[in-house]
């Protein structure tokens, strides 16, 4: 994955692992947090993050969000917010030059243990052609 690193979160023992495009978490009730986070990336143009996601075995929230240039976790959207996906599920996101980093956040909703998995991580200019 050309973007992404993964690290632990302060208090949490969960944290994505990632390999040949793609990432795993284990989330459970100790751990209900995990970030995928980006490098600093300075971007000339507008692109497209594209990703396929599954969640299995509980309920877990995903969200993306962006630091700009002007501040910290500028925005945030949920990419996922029905728990269990029963199935590898397509989406991407628009990426401005204007953005600085990406954090992909998993979330355990509620309580029991969920796993989530992240594949396929491409960026695209805006007519969908690979730039990494």
């Amino acid at each position: 994955m050309c973007l992404y690193t993964s690290s632990r979160v302060a208090a949490s023992v969960s944290m994505f692992r990632a390999y040949n495009n793609s990432a795993f978490t284990v989330l459970f009730t100790r751990s209900k947090v995990a970030i995928l986070e980006s490098p600093i990336f300075h971007l000339n143009t507008p692109a497209r993050l594209h990703f396929d996601y599954f969640v299995s075995k509980g309920p877990a929230k995903l969200h993306f969000c962006q630091d700009s240039v002007m501040r910290d976790l500028s925005s945030c959207f949920i990419i996922s917010a029905d728990g269990e996906t029963f199935g590898w599920k397509h989406d991407f996101i628009e990426v401005l030059p204007t953005d600085r980093k990406l954090y992909l956040i998993a979330r355990l909703d509620g309580r029991g243990r969920a796993n989530v998995q992240i594949d396929n991580l491409e960026l695209t200019d805006i007519m969908d052609h690979s730039i990494c």
